[in-house]
């Protein structure tokens, strides 16, 4: 895995199992690109000016080549480091999983499909992460757990948003629950279903997962 971090200009290679995918990002939009096996556009009513081009080689040989364009808001390519269970990207046998701008999706590398979409924030989406089968999406105003079908099964707000600038983790996972930090520097405990945990139930009392 290979990544070059540059937030105009993004590119990342993901190798697992029978597929190698490079994601190329343009902030502002592709331009003179070779013809592609299929064009995407994530919102045609809203369309942003972003655009990602998904690169597939197969074990076979077989090369494919996807544009996904209409792009809003911003991104950060990157998958789960081991210091680190956040991710924006994530390849699972023949599905990538992105957050991209403001929409959270499922891309199929067989069909070049999108095989569900949603918008669940009312404002931008950063990183995501595995918890127990399903995903935890941090949004800038709300917290959210979607399933690998893309269900939303709950979302949780805080009195501010979800970026800290103190060097605080936003997000936590614990064993059996999630610490959350918001802008203020507010701190909250959810349980795996997204309801609130007393403020007497500290960290020493459920297991910091790395994350």
């Amino acid at each position: 895995m290979t990544n070059s971090i540059n937030f105009n200009t993004q590119t990342l290679t993901i190798t697992a199992g029978n597929f190698m995918v490079t994601l190329d990002y343009q902030a502002r939009g592709h331009s003179g690109i070779d013809p592609v096996t299929r064009l995407l556009v994530l919102d045609k009513d809203n369309v942003g000016q972003g655009s990602i081009m998904i690169a597939i080689s197969d074990k076979d040989g077989g090369e494919k080549r996807f544009l996904i364009s209409g792009i809003t808001g911003g991104l950060y390519l990157h998958t789960t480091e081991e210091y680190c269970k956040a991710c924006s990207v994530k390849l699972i046998d023949d599905t990538l999983i992105m957050s991209l701008g403001i929409k959270f999706l499922a891309f199929d590398l067989t069909t070049g499909d999108v095989k569900w979409i949603l918008q669940p924030d009312p404002a931008s989406l950063f990183e995501f992460y595995e918890l127990e089968d399903d995903f935890l999406l941090r949004g800038e105003m709300e917290i959210h757990r979607i399933d690998i079908n893309g269900s939303l099964l709950w979302s949780f707000s805080g009195k501010d948003i979800w970026v800290n600038i103190d060097g605080e983790k936003e997000v936590r996972i614990g064993d059996n629950c999630i610490f959350l930090t918001d802008f203020q520097g507010n701190k909250y405990t959810i349980d795996f279903n997204g309801e609130t945990i007393p403020p007497n139930q500290t960290l020493a009392d459920n297991d910091e997962k790395s994350s």
